[in-house]
């Protein structure tokens, strides 16, 4: 037998009406939640859909986004901003995709400051600064995106062989062989897997792993590899660069240091002795220069290039890399800049741009 336990009317209409309290909370909770959620999406759509809208204007607020993204100095920033303004530019965070829009407003802006070094070496600062961060954002996929014609360096133990990019179908990717100095072809066994490296307009460098296919003949013997989607990008070079090939001299650097501990004031010297080399491409951070003087790397340079019909530059750099040119058995030195005057350097930048 158990015991029933009853209660009064009042008790019983009261426990019903706490139940119907509680559970009206609950749906009140739960629709409040459920509409400022979909508030919250809404505005920030709203807000997405407005800062992504191309016909609104540039506000300082998007100069201070692109100055983050970018990595403007306080400098750059200002200057970025009098330009927007003086070209009453819209949204130019969607504006910076527009590769012919950007360089048409920085035209304008070198037109009128180009007499100027230290604001023209801001204004390509930006410029390159907005290139670099596009190229940093371009994944290659897949190997079918290649273009024809691109030179490629074919990895293979510790030897390296440039090929070209002769035509690049739905099979593969067709290339020319690889030579040895003497111009005798490299036959390396199908289904050999190997790794290549290109870089792209873009200023970027793609490593890539494939895999012979086979050879055939048409007008010359060519090499057929397999697509791949085993991209990875090797490096991003800072600078856009610029191919070049006109005799340059060089020589040897002696480093002096002086001053206070605190202050360490160092001088390059350069050595009297001068040998003759040519300046095979160039950016405003670095160059190349070609020599028949098979210099080691991680040393210091003195250099005077001539980049213009009437201007001879003065630099210092240091060799971070050598090479030997296997078509004329040359060495190649890559130097890094350590010391270029604004001048050199805007005009290096100029003649990329084309801002002439």
């Amino acid at each position: 037998m158990f015991l029933q336990i009853r209660f009064s009317p009042q008790i019983e209409t009261l426990r019903y009406t706490i139940v119907y309290i509680a559970l009206f909370i609950v749906i009140i909770a739960a629709l409040v939640i459920f509409f400022t959620n979909f508030f919250v999406k809404f505005l920030e759509k709203r807000k997405k859909q407005n800062f992504e809208n191309p016909n609104r204007k540039t506000t300082k607020q998007d100069i201070s986004l692109i100055s983050d993204i970018l990595k403007l100095t306080p400098n750059e920033k200002n200057l970025l901003w009098k330009i927007c303004e003086e070209n009453s530019v819209k949204n130019l965070y969607v504006e910076l995709k527009n590769e012919e829009f950007i360089d048409s407003i920085f035209r304008k802006e070198y037109e009128q400051i180009k007499d100027d070094e230290n604001k023209t070496d801001l204004l390509f600062s930006i410029r390159n600064k907005i290139d670099f961060h596009k190229s940093s954002t371009m994944k290659l996929n897949s190997s079918t995106v290649i273009p024809t014609n691109q030179n490629m360096t074919l990895l293979l133990n510790e030897d390296r062989y440039e090929l070209t990019l002769i035509e690049n179908t739905k099979e593969g990717l067709i290339l020319s062989t690889p030579k040895d100095i003497l111009g005798n072809e490299i036959n390396i066994p199908a289904l050999t897997k190997i790794n290549l490296i290109f870089s792209l307009t873009n200023n970027v460098a793609y490593e890539m792993t494939s895999r012979i296919i086979r050879y055939q003949t048409r007008v010359i013997k060519e090499m057929i590899t397999t697509h791949s989607k085993d991209i990875s990008i090797l490096h991003r070079r800072n600078f856009t660069r610029l191919p070049f090939n006109t005799e340059c001299i060089f020589s040897a650097v002696q480093i002096v240091t002086g001053g206070e501990k605190k202050e360490v004031e160092v001088e390059y010297r350069p050595l009297e002795k001068k040998h003759a080399g040519k300046l095979t491409d160039i950016s405003a951070d670095g160059c190349c220069i070609e020599t028949e003087l098979p210099i080691r790397a991680n040393q210091y340079i003195y250099a005077e290039i001539q980049i213009q019909a009437n201007l001879v530059s003065k630099i210092i750099g240091k060799i971070v890399a050598t090479e030997i040119n296997k078509k004329n058995n040359m060495h190649i030195l890559h130097i890094k800049f350590i010391k270029i005057d604004k001048k050199t350097k805007n005009t290096i930048f100029s003649i990329i741009y084309n801002y002439k």
